[in-house]
Order: structure tokens, then C-alpha cells, then sequence
């Protein structure tokens, strides 16, 4: 199938932020779209420390794209 795959910092309140794209097999109108969205719409657990507190933390995500 085809995927976008990228990497991002989760924040201690569970937002993405500096994200940039690491590999994409999709055309590239489509990969502009997908650090937009995991920055604007997705929310994380952030990584917490043995204690809960939460700290950030650098991620990795593969979105996969259905063909219809």
C-alpha cells in the first residue's frame, strides 16, 4: 500500500509539534497534507517519567493510504 510515514515531538500536553516527513510513497499534494493534520487534529499520551510526569518526546507515525 502506499504510506506516509513521519516523525514529530509529542508535547506534555499531547500535541504534535515539529513534524517533517521521513519517507512517502503517496504524491505530493497529499504528502503536504499530513504534518498539518497530525499537528492540527491528532492528540497523544505523552512519555512520562517513572514518577507520571509527562516530558517530550520524539515520535514516529506511518499514516497508510487505501486506494478506492
Amino acid at each position: 500500500g502506499k504510506s506516509v510515514t513521519v516523525f514529530f515531538t509529542v508535547t506534555t500536553d499531547g500535541r504534535a509539534r515539529d513534524c517533517s516527513v521521513a519517507r512517502s510513497s503517496v504524491d505530493a499534494q497529499a504528502t503536504v497534507l499530513v504534518c498539518p493534520l497530525v499537528v492540527r487534529k491528532i492528540r497523544f499520551n505523552p512519555a512520562k517519567r517513572a514518577d507520571g510526569t509527562p516530558y517530550e518526546a520524539r515520535y514516529g507515525y506511518k499514516v497508510d493510504f487505501r486506494e478506492r
